[in-house]
């Protein structure tokens, strides 16, 4: 089996790494470097087609995104342009060729208004980022039916000290005192472990849309008491918040977190809890 990843970001990265380990080729592609060898924009669908016929992979894994949700709420074309089009042209390439398709969408697509959302709910995204993912998943139906579209949430330790866990992370080390959100709800996997189960998702049979859970609904202010907790940091500094005391700019879904009931019927890679993986990553004993 060789994959081929498109987007080499934290997802994309960890995928790669996660293929390494288990002997399995794979390689991503770029977008920051015309010069680079994997270089792609997934806008161009030569550019496609261009690294398909070069690598020649039985698989695809999209994991191309815009994510700055406030940013793309003021400028929606980007979003559409990126989350939306891009995914289109992957999946007419990956039809093209007879690839499968494995296609990363976003626990947002839903409006939040109930919990432990199922594989046949409907969506009802509330912001431009959603709404251009949801259209995504649309055209990855439309184009390719060889195509898994993942719904997901993911955290983990990101190597710029980007992303939600690495902000928790570092201003608790630095006894700084943060806003933990008590009313925004996810069930979020930890990065390596969600691209174990895309990999051995990757060799399977199953298409449709499918949700890649922790199944624990826990909010944002839990989440970070959690870290603190078994890391030994100050719990004091975090402050209870809620989304509409926040400044942010575009809408967000309170509740989105997952059911992991299907997911469970047939993958056979064990979810790591939060706590685990942090005792784990960073040697604290039991």
């Amino acid at each position: 089996m060789k994959i081929l990843v498109f987007g080499k970001g934290f997802l994309g990265h960890n995928i790669i790494q996660t293929c390494e380990n288990l002997d399995i080729s794979a390689f991503a592609t770029e977008h920051g470097n015309k010069n680079k060898e994997l270089f792609v924009d997934v806008r161009d669908q030569k550019s496609i087609d261009k690294i398909i016929t070069s690598i020649e992979p039985n698989v695809l894994i999209n994991c191309v995104a815009d994510l700055r949700l406030d940013f793309l709420q003021q400028n929606p074309e980007r979003a559409y342009s990126i989350n939306s089009d891009g995914a289109k042209n992957i999946a007419v390439s990956a039809s093209k060729y007879g690839l499968k398709l494995i296609h990363i969408s976003t626990d947002s697509v839903f409006d939040g208004k109930k919990e432990l959302y199922t594989e046949d709910d409907i969506p009802n995204p509330l912001n431009v980022y959603a709404k251009s993912k949801h259209l995504a998943e649309n055209y990855v139906s439309e184009f390719c039916k060889n195509s898994v579209i993942i719904r997901a949430n993911f955290y983990g330790h990101n190597i710029h000290g980007r992303f939600l866990f690495n902000w928790i992370y570092n201003m608790l080390k630095e006894n700084k005192e943060i806003n933990g959100f008590t009313d925004v709800i996810f069930s979020p996997l930890e990065i390596s472990n969600f691209s174990e189960f895309l990999v051995e998702l990757s060799s399977t049979n199953y298409n449709g849309i499918l949700n890649l859970s922790s199944g624990v609904p826990i909010s944002k202010y839990n989440f970070a008491g959690k870290i603190a907790n078994v890391l030994n940091f100050n719990e004091k500094l975090i402050h209870k918040s809620t989304l509409e005391s926040s400044m942010l700019v575009a809408p967000r879904p309170k509740n989105t977190s997952l059911s992991n009931k299907k997911m469970k019927s047939f993958l056979k890679t064990p979810i790591t809890s939060l706590e685990s993986w942090l005792k784990s990553t960073y040697n604290v004993p039991d």
